[in-house]
């Protein structure tokens, strides 16, 4: 039975076994957006036009130290660094929240046959109640609606 336990573990990604037996939730969003890849990857990457589209997340954001810049929005000061390739479509962050955690945060700008696909995927870090990260998702569908918006009008 113990290995069974185990076993369970890691095939349905817990994060640790505990009592409550909590499994980490990843979720990745895909947003469809006719607009040259190149284009995409440099707003997207651009951190002063976050504004622009993270409209739940993001109200504004200046440079900071050290490759981190600083995110004002709904629950104070946040801190974000990009990790990007371009050649690679990569826009990977890391994301310190004051209240809900440090998230890796992978990205990708996809060319495809006639447009761009833009992925972004997120981990629900431990601290955060699911509840939160479930109306994170959701507001996240807005915020990728916006981007899609903003690139094919701009």
């Amino acid at each position: 039975m113990k290995y069974l336990i185990i076993v369970s573990a890691l095939l349905f990604g817990m994060s640790n076994i505990k009592a409550q037996n909590s499994m980490t939730i990843t979720v990745t969003k895909t947003v469809n957006i006719n607009a040259n890849p190149d284009k995409v990857w440099d707003f997207v990457s651009d951190l002063t036009q976050w504004k622009n589209w993270a409209i739940h997340n993001v109200f504004n954001s200046q440079e900071g130290d050290n490759g981190w810049w600083l995110m004002e929005g709904p629950r104070g000061t946040s801190k974000v660094k990009m990790h990007g390739n371009k050649a690679l479509g990569i826009l990977d962050h890391e994301f310190v929240d004051p209240g809900e955690g440090h998230w890796i945060v992978p990205c990708r700008v996809v060319a495809g046959s006639e447009d761009t696909h833009f992925m972004i995927t997120f981990t629900k870090p431990k601290p955060m109640p699911d509840e939160a990260f479930e109306t994170g998702m959701k507001l996240l569908d807005e915020e990728l609606q916006k981007l899609k918006e903003f690139m094919e009008t701009h």
